[in-house]
């Protein structure tokens, strides 16, 4: 009888201690199927490999068009936030502006009856019966003073409304420049967004088309073959095992 041994990656030899003589054909065809199965074996767990995407037009198409949607997307979204936030200043701005123009109209009214108190205080303090009258006199130095205080009321009031208005401008100004750069930006991020889509499905369906089915193809030819070999490869040993044993009863 003989034994088998494998080697290096998946060769098998064949030990012979038959004492009669064994078929050469039925051993050099279970050489071969054996090296054939073993080489097709190798090939196929180099393909099973990972490998980088770049490797292919196709995977490169794909992946960038993938990459090119995302950012597309994110441009989308940070132009909605930048838009947000500036129309959120300008609100803020145009709030405070409407703050200090209430206060001025409120301090305008203030001072307006300020000045006809006074007004009539030094008209009471001026009648020539009450010129001896110190009380009165005092009367309306004091509402002077008092007019003067709401006068400069006014005036600060009225400074910090013309600051708010000047900001409320210049935010004002500034969302426009947002809103503008934004519509362009979307513009674009649109424009973009359609090429990657359709760098996307052109590179997935060219892979898939004229790439990944001949893969499965080829793969699925040599599964097919490998297989074919290992039957082969039985059937020639049990030939060769049948060979042997008419062999040695005929001894």
């Amino acid at each position: 009888m003989g034994s088998i041994a494998t080697t290096g990656r998946g060769r098998i030899l064949i030990v012979a201690n038959f004492k009669a003589s064994i078929p050469v054909d039925a051993v050099y065809q279970l050489l071969r199927s054996a090296e054939h199965l073993s080489s097709l074996l190798y090939q196929l767990e180099v393909a099973m490999i990972p490998q980088l995407p770049t490797d292919n037009l196709y995977k490169f198409m794909t992946l960038g068009g993938i990459v090119i949607i995302v950012f597309c997307l994110w441009l989308i979204r940070d132009n909605s936030d930048r838009l947000d936030q500036a129309l959120i200043r300008y609100n803020e701005a145009t709030g405070q502006y409407d703050v200090a123009v209430t206060n001025v109209e409120q301090q305008g009214d203030s001072l307006e009856k300020k000045l006809n108190e006074t007004s009539t205080l030094i008209q009471e303090a001026l009648k020539p019966e009450n010129a001896s009258n110190v009380a009165a006199a005092q009367r309306a130095i004091d509402a002077f003073a008092a007019l003067n205080s709401e006068y400069e009321k006014a005036v600060a009031k009225r400074e910090d409304a013309y600051k708010a208005k000047i900001a409320a401008k210049q935010q004002g100004f500034a969302f426009d420049r947002v809103l503008k750069r934004s519509e362009q930006d979307l513009l674009v991020a649109r424009i973009n967004l359609i090429c990657g889509g359709v760098i996307l499905l052109i590179g997935l369906g060219s892979w898939y088309l004229l790439h990944q089915r001949k893969q499965d193809r080829l793969l699925g030819l040599q599964v097919e073959a490998a297989t074919n070999g290992l039957t082969e490869g039985k059937k020639s040993e049990m030939v060769e095992n049948t060979s042997a044993q008419d062999d040695g009863a005929s001894i």
